[in-house]
């Protein structure tokens, strides 16, 4: 008999505060400590905030000691006794005797986590006192020498404006300046990776008159990064929604309003100037009215700007630290990470859209069925070269349009929540409409990522009059610390229909093979399916085989290009018949996507950190409201509603969305 395996629940143990600096009692025991594939006991002991794990009984040499402080996660599972310490340097898995061991272990740990914490931070706060009152001196000295005077310029967003004042404040202003911005580094709203090119004061109090000296700063700081480095300007000055002030080498402008000239153009701005795209042409098609109209002259790009980067990342330090952790929550270095956004890649499952054409002109219930189970499965098809390649977190309140008109369809997907991440998405076509809720949940095990969509798809046939359901399957990325790694799709996707008949497709694992059956509506197999889903699916009556599906041709060196389709390059590309008609909110206008596209690994990874902390200040500030759709009260047994879109979207787009308010994304 098989004998199966308990699920493995961890939970990361993390002390609460306030944290105090009195050393908490020793605690000593024994715990079984995972060595290559058995458990071998160790006696262990908790001292000052630190492990010791002893090679000896006599317990006189120690052969691990690890520091239980801020480079430290702890995780337990309960239901296997289990304790994992995972550090910088390793990961260390112990096995208790029992629960009620357990539980006094984990007590003392917390114990001791919160001890070492409150060592390293006050340390932490030591130095740092120390360093700010030798860099106030030295930065009042240098003012003293400093004759000119700047005037102030405030930045026209009402919500989160700044203050560039004049060179009047002392030595106290710098040392008040300097406590600021330690109250912020910790409360986690910005993080000063180089203090000589990153000083902002985010109350506006103070902006240093010798920064100005040297590079221009851009203003708000809700909408442009604090740093001089060579960064981005928003994709064109044009499209900017709000008005964005420059503060220039040796003077400030005195006008408000007045926009950013091009002389004033940092390294920033002139690359994004070259990314812009194509020439504009105004728009005339209205995707909902005449989604068959002639696309002539557009041409698609059947490859990006530069192939993929290499980068430096450690997948061993990086993964290690995440066992157990949903890896959405996580932020992700720009190495692995391809250059889509979510609602991009949920737009990527319309590849094959001319199977929902075929199911939706098919008279035959059964052979309908089939073109959607076939859907279903083409959507994985890209997968096979996409191994350790993560799509960017859609940012609250971006959006992504996708109009084929060559096609017949168009494709609308907002990010409607951040925590949990949803991306409410709508497709029409000819005959077909497309909905989902689009949510995934990712986390590490040891070797391998596995990839939860918990995503419910609605697709609704206007002719016939009926409704498809379906949910995901599971993916599971293996081997991500070998050269050559693995992608599988595993478990049973069940469609169900409202005029009774259903498919069940099984996914194989290790083979990528997929076998299931078409029932009618007494549940009883009509026809059997089987193929690939990575080459072609084929309905069976009897001998007799019926091609459902076969996989499109790969563009040249796919695999130096991310292993991206000739139609997912052209997600992320900004073609003529659209480029003034698109909202600044819209995921190709993505200042992190584009240097990441473009090869430019340093500043893809800056801008993604920049727009992830201007995230959770606006986070801070209020709770975002969906923009095109409406929520929808969630259905029994569920947690989370359900997103309609409103339409509202296309009658802003035919006004050039003219008086609509949009946060600052990028």
């Amino acid at each position: 008999f098989a004998r199966a395996k308990a699920k493995d629940s961890y939970e990361v143990i993390v002390p609460k505060g306030p944290f105090s600096t009195r050393s908490p009692k020793d605690y000593e025991g024994t715990l079984s400590l995972r060595s290559a594939f058995t458990y071998r006991r160790k006696h262990c002991r908790l001292r000052k905030g630190s492990l010791s794990i002893f090679s000896d009984r006599n317990k006189t040499r120690i052969r691990h000691l690890i520091h239980l402080g801020i480079t430290s996660s702890i995780a337990c599972s309960k239901t296997r006794n289990r304790i994992v310490i995972n550090t910088d340097e390793e990961i260390y898995r112990f096995q208790t005797k029992d629960s009620a061991s357990l539980n006094k272990w984990i007590d003392n740990l917390i114990e001791h986590k919160a001890f070492a914490l409150a060592i390293s931070l006050k340390a932490e706060e030591v130095a740092e006192r120390k360093s700010r009152k030798v860099t106030a001196k030295a930065l009042a000295e240098k003012q003293a020498e400093t004759t000119t005077t700047e005037t102030s310029s405030v930045a026209p967003n009402k919500d989160l404006s700044v203050v560039v004042h004049s060179e009047e404040a002392g030595s106290k202003d710098i040392a008040s300046f300097a406590d600021q911005l330690n109250t912020v580094r910790k409360e986690g709203f910005l993080i000063i990776s180089n203090l000589q090119e990153n000083v902002i004061n985010s109350s506006g109090n103070l902006i240093l008159n010798r920064i100005l000296q040297t590079s221009p700063i851009v203003f708000p700081i809700s909408a442009t990064p604090p740093t001089s480095s060579p960064m981005i300007k928003s994709i064109s000055e044009e499209r900017a929604p709000k008005k964005v002030v420059v503060v220039p080498k040796s003077k400030v402008s005195s006008e408000r309003d007045e926009k950013t000239t091009s002389s004033e153009s940092s390294e920033r701005e002139k690359f994004l100037s070259k990314v812009s795209l194509v020439p504009a042409k105004s728009a005339k098609l209205d995707p909902l009215i005449s989604v068959n109209a002639p696309t002539e002259g557009i041409k698609r790009r059947s490859s990006l700007p530069q192939p993929m980067g290499a980068g430096n990342v450690s997948l061993w330090s990086f993964f290690g630290q995440m066992l157990g952790k949903d890896m959405g929550k996580i932020s992700l270095p720009v190495e692995i990470m391809e250059p889509l956004s979510v609602l991009q890649v949920v737009c990527e499952e319309l590849e094959y859209s001319s199977l929902l054409d075929k199911a939706a002109s098919e008279t035959d219930p059964y052979k309908r069925m089939g073109y959607i189970g076939a859907f279903t499965v083409s959507r994985h098809s890209s997968t096979a070269f996409r191994a350790l390649r993560k799509p960017f977190n859609s940012l609250e309140g971006e959006t992504y349009e996708y109009v084929r008109h060559d096609l017949g369809w168009w494709y609308f997907g907002e990010q409607v929540s951040h925590n949990p991440g949803i991306s409410a998405t709508l497709a029409k076509g000819r005959g077909w409409e497309l909905r989902q809720n689009a949510m995934f949940d990712s986390r590490f095990w040891g070797k391998t990522i596995v990839l939860t969509p918990n995503t419910s798809v609605d697709l609704l046939l206007t002719l016939q009059k009926e409704t498809y359901y379906w949910r995901k399957v599971k993916t599971m990325i293996g081997n991500i610390f070998n050269e050559k790694k693995t992608v599988d799709h595993i478990g049973d996707l069940t469609i169900w229909s409202s005029n009774r008949t259903s498919c069940k497709i099984h996914f194989k694992q290790g083979c990528r093979d997929v076998t299931g059956n078409i029932f009618d509506n007494r549940n009883r197999p009509v026809h059997r399916i089987s193929g690939n889903w990575e080459k072609s699916l084929a309905m069976w009556t009897g001998k007799h085989k019926f091609t459902l599906w076969e996989v499109g041709s790969l563009p040249p060196n796919h695999e130096k290009y991310y292993g991206f389709t000739y139609f997912a390059l052209s997600l992320n590309e900004i073609t003529q018949d659209i480029n003034e008609n698109l909202p600044p909110t819209d995921s190709r206008f993505r200042t992190d996507k584009r240097f990441l596209e473009h090869g430019k690994l340093n500043e893809a990874r800056q801008e993604k950190h920049r727009l992830e902390e201007a995230q959770r200040a606006r986070r801070k500030l209020r709770i975002y409201q969906p923009k095109w759709f409406d929520k929808e009260a969630p259905a029994k047994g569920e947690h989370v509603g359900n997103y309609k879109f409103t339409g509202r979207y296309w009658d802003a787009r035919r006004k050039k969305f003219v008086n609509e308010t949009f946060d600052q994304l990028w």
